[in-house]
């Protein structure tokens, strides 16, 4: 009944104008996207470690700044006296957006040669200790960096200056971007870069591989039409509903795209083998979608369910990523019995159309099943490994690792890494609890007790704190309360040091290069420590931007494992209800859960972990691959007396589908390869193995272990 209401002329008429409307405004709903090119845009406003920092930047005046390492030329150091910097900084000051410009100066450089003992203050790392490098810190004004399009204008703005600057033959040192904006800018960048890349070159290669074997104008102009409605709309949502946007949302339009054509595909494969069957056009395109829509309704249920797991992610992107495509699977559904119907039943058969050949398929069951206890045993055997593998996977994350070296931060990164102390820092605040408590002498024996723990650890390269500005300027515990009161000194560069209360300061230490789970471990060891030296002066938590990341990607991991069980139980709820066997639900469930298990343990075995990327794909990809194994599941009736029989004919008519399917989203996922973010390349690859892993399981093995289930061994 339903059915046959999708293809008349009424319901025709009411979807184009549903669709249509829709469209339009959602259309007006692109002016509104923002992409967010923040660090902070991957953290929950309520999350209480972002939110401590944030107040740690505030309370000791560290706003995100952009740093430059001037690298000297063919080995030479930097003099005290130097008019090309000097001209340098001057051009950098003209430029409207910058607002100060700290660091490396003649008055800094004759400061820090009077320094006597080993460990320089922090305040002075200003130039390297082979003088062959220096920093300067670059302040803009808030609105030149405010939002992804101000950002990317603002510091493209500056390259230019200094790559202009740099093409002077008379230059004599090498240019890098480091901190915090750097960050951002290349967040930026990315995005930018991925989305330009993308959506064209994801309309080029599905439009070659269609048009190799659909030749019906109409059904083209069908599926064409149904994914460009779909993403229309799902980009509109995110545009009124304010959906974050960052980095690793330029991968939503492949999703999106990828899942629409492989959907309708199903269709179209099954029209054309009604065709092959003697049915005519308007009959094949009725007995398609009455065989394929319970599986296509039941796929779109579980793949919206994987990608709706993933609003239970900590970070808003990733929430928003699975919301997007979860409401790009259901409206692609509605879209295909509407639009795409709408096509189809004007399209004519060509004769040029390339016919499936289904001989190769046939050899391949045959072969299959009479090798059946090597195939299970091989695949038992790969199993087992790959659960052991698996288990030994650990989390792993490095959220200052994830441009390429060729990326100009992680340019910047390697030369810090080189000149420096690197970027790897965690901040400590020392808190007295009472007004210019830090004058007291208890303040500074903590101080240096603590200090004297940190340089202990294997992990630190250097520490510093108030003691050492104590020790620069000469400054006895007895005039501290004098200079905290000073508005002049509270106003120079110690109020990073020194909270404007007198009751905090900050010790900053410096580490070796750190994976996340690296540096959460060191953050424990500190903690236990601390809790071992309690005082009536507290030390608090430590905290960085890596630390804060390496925080957000753990828990990230958690939720997504626990999301992940819960898909898995609900598919088996699924499959067993729709098949009235909890057998053929365990079936399906094994059937999707070990090609899974299948990549990660090759992914361990090749080096990786569970890192923000890797872990998404978990609920995303057991959605999607779910979809092929429904259509052979649904299609076949394992209690029919003929039910032997049924089942190759079944699969030889759903595994052509299942073939184009997966070639789509395996090349599809592929263009995520060509991003130069590190999540999205660790999640493309590893989608791209788990619908090759998936096609093998539907193809070999699941066939044989349901014929085994519905008929036994020897059938």
């Amino acid at each position: 009944m339903l059915v046959s209401r999708l293809v008349t002329r009424k319901i025709e008429v009411i979807s184009v104008i549903l669709w249509l409307s829709l469209s339009l405004i959602a259309s007006l709903g692109f002016s509104k996207l923002a992409l967010d090119a923040d660090y902070s845009a991957y953290f929950a406003k309520d999350d209480p470690l972002y939110n401590a920092f944030k107040h740690f930047q505030s309370e000791f005046f560290r706003q995100d700044e952009l740093v430059l390492l001037l690298e000297a030329k063919n080995g030479e150091t930097f003099p005290q006296e130097d008019v090309q910097l000097s001209r340098f900084k001057s051009g950098l000051l003209a430029l409207p957006t910058v607002e100060k410009i700290h660091g490396y100066g003649q008055r800094e450089l004759a400061s820090a040669s009077t320094l006597s003992y080993k460990s320089k203050p922090k305040q002075m790392e200003f130039i390297s200790s082979d003088s062959r490098a220096v920093l300067l810190s670059l302040t803009f004004k808030p609105e030149a960096i405010h939002g992804a399009k101000a950002l990317l204008s603002t510091l493209s703005d500056l390259k230019s200056y200094v790559d202009e600057f740099e093409m002077d033959s008379n230059n004599e040192f090498h240019t890098y971007y480091s901190g915090s904006l750097t960050l951002n800018w290349q967040y930026a960048t990315v995005l930018k870069h991925d989305l330009l890349w993308f959506i064209p070159g994801l309309a080029l290669i599905f439009s070659l591989m269609l048009l190799l074997v659909i030749r019906e104008r109409m059904w083209l102009f069908g599926i064409g039409a149904s994914s460009l409605i779909t993403l229309t709309l799902t980009l509109g949502l995110a545009g009124w509903g304010s959906f974050t946007l960052a980095a690793v949302s330029g991968f939503i339009p492949v999703v999106v795209v990828s899942l629409c054509v492989a959907y309708a595909v199903h269709l179209y494969f099954g029209w054309r083998n009604a065709i092959n069957e003697g049915l005519c056009e308007s009959e094949a395109l009725v007995h398609s979608l009455s065989t394929n829509i319970k599986p296509l309704f039941w796929g779109t249920v579980t793949t919206a369910m994987g990608f709706a797991l993933l609003a239970l992610s900590p970070s808003p992107p990733i929430q928003d990523f699975g919301k997007l495509v979860a409401f790009a699977v259901i409206v692609n559904f509605l879209v295909n019995l509407t639009v795409l119907v709408s096509f189809a039943k004007r399209a004519h058969i060509v004769a040029l159309s390339l016919k499936v050949n289904t001989r190769l398929l046939s050899r391949v069951q045959q072969l299959s099943w009479r090798y059946k206890s090597s195939i299970l045993g091989l695949g038992t055997v790969i199993s087992l490994w790959a659960i052991f593998s698996v288990s030994e996977l650990k989390f792993d994350d490095d959220a200052m690792n994830y441009f390429p070296e060729s990326n100009l931060f992680s340019q910047s990164k390697s030369k810090m890494e080189q000149h420096f102390s690197g970027i790897n820092q965690l901040y400590y605040v020392i808190d007295t609890g009472t007004e210019a408590g830090i004058a007291q002498q208890e303040y500074v024996s903590k101080v240096n007790q603590f200090s004297r723990f940190l340089r202990a650890q294997k992990e630190v390269l250097q520490v510093s704190s108030i003691v050492d500005w104590i020790r620069l300027y000469g400054v006895g515990v007895s005039r501290l309360t004098l200079l905290i009161h000073d508005p002049e000194v509270m106003d120079s560069p110690v109020k990073h040091l020194i909270n404007q209360e007198g009751n905090a300061s900050v010790v900053t230490v410096d580490l070796i290069p750190m994976t996340a789970a690296e540096l959460i471990t060191f953050e424990t060891k500190v903690a236990e420590w601390n809790s071992q030296n309690v005082s009536e002066i507290s030390i608090g938590q430590g905290m960085s931007q890596s630390l804060i990341f390496a925080h957000l990607s753990l828990s990230n991991a958690r939720t997504m494992l626990y999301s992940f069980a819960g898909a898995l139980l609900f598919l088996l709820l699924i499959v067993s209800l729709l098949k009235s066997s909890f057998k053929l639900g365990l079936l399906a469930l094994s059937m999707n859960l070990l090609p899974l298990i299948w990549v990660f343990g090759l992914w361990q075995w090749l080096g990786g972990g569970l890192s923000l990327g890797s872990t998404i794909v978990m609920g995303m990809m057991l959605g999607i691959i779910i979809d092929d194994s429904l259509h052979l599941l649904l299609k076949v009736n394992e209690n029919g007396p003929n039910r032997l029989d049924e089942l190759p004919r079944t699969l030889l008519s759903v595994m052509p589908a299942v073939t184009f399917t997966s070639l789509l989203l395996f090349i599809g996922f592929s263009l995520g390869l060509a991003s130069d973010f590190l999540p999205i390349i660790e999640l493309s690859f590893l989608s791209m193995l788990i619908v090759a892993f998936a096609f093998i399981f539907d193809l070999l093995l699941l066939p044989i272990l349901f014929k085994v289930i519905i008929g036994g061994w020897h059938e």
